[in-house]
């Protein structure tokens, strides 16, 4: 794992959390890629400098977050807050470094 890039706004790069990271509260802070809602649960891909990071929303999620992410759009900066947790073994995706896992955020803020 390289060293976190850790500032004000984060606690390291969107394609610096892994498996390392499993069960710890995390801060992360980019550009929105891409936002998904198959059904039950929201997904934001959110990318910086390092890499790219799903985001994930249920009922964890605080309600002002998720009426905030109803109203995201494609290159927003936010910032999420959350536990970062080992996706499941059928959701894991191997063409990504953070593959492995996602941000099940319990708070979002816009910072544009």
């Amino acid at each position: 794992m390289t060293e976190p890039l850790k500032t004000r706004y984060r606690d390291a790069g969107c394609g610096q959390l892994d498996a390392s990271w499993a069960d710890r509260e995390a801060v992360v802070a980019g550009w929105v890629h891409r936002r998904r809602d198959p059904g039950g649960l929201f997904f934001v891909d959110v990318r910086d400098r390092t890499g790219l990071l799903q985001l994930s929303f249920g009922d964890w999620t605080d309600a002002e977050s998720l009426a905030l992410l109803e109203d995201l759009n494609p290159e927003d900066v936010i910032q999420a807050r959350g536990i970062v947790g080992r996706r499941p073994e059928a959701a894991i995706n191997a063409d990504m470094a953070t593959g492995e896992v996602e941000l099940r955020v319990g708070r979002l803020d816009r910072l544009t």
